[in-house]
């Protein structure tokens, strides 16, 4: 019922998967490998790609070595919405020095913002 609720409202499968690993040590690993051996067939009955395509959060994540200059920051990145992801850059005191938003669409990036 979860699932189909939080797809309902917008969620990509994607960051249901997410939920779910999050949780694992809230909920306990026996109760989370539970509920992830029964995601592919309720993505399936709610009409979603299976294996789900990655959460724009993760195309950022591995797309970061393309962003010239900002590997020595600290980063922290976001899904800010559907198909979208910020990641804020900050250096050793906390100060934020770059952003960077990045539109996803079928695990790639469609385009990217850099804010310095």
């Amino acid at each position: 019922m979860h699932v189909k609720t939080g797809l309902a409202a917008g969620l990509t499968p994607a960051e249901i998967s997410e939920i779910l690993v999050e949780t694992a040590a809230f909920a306990g690993f026996p109760r989370a490998v539970s509920a992830v051996s029964k995601l592919p067939e309720l993505f399936e009955a709610a009409g979603s790609r299976v294996p789900p395509e990655p959460a724009p959060r993760e195309v950022l994540l591995s797309n970061l070595d393309q962003l010239e200059g900002l590997s020595e920051y600290e980063v922290q990145v976001l899904t800010t919405g559907p198909n979208t992801a910020v990641a804020l850059f900050r250096d050793g005191q906390g100060t934020l020095v770059a952003s960077a938003q990045a539109d996803t669409s079928g695990g790639k990036i469609e385009m990217l913002t850099v804010l310095r």
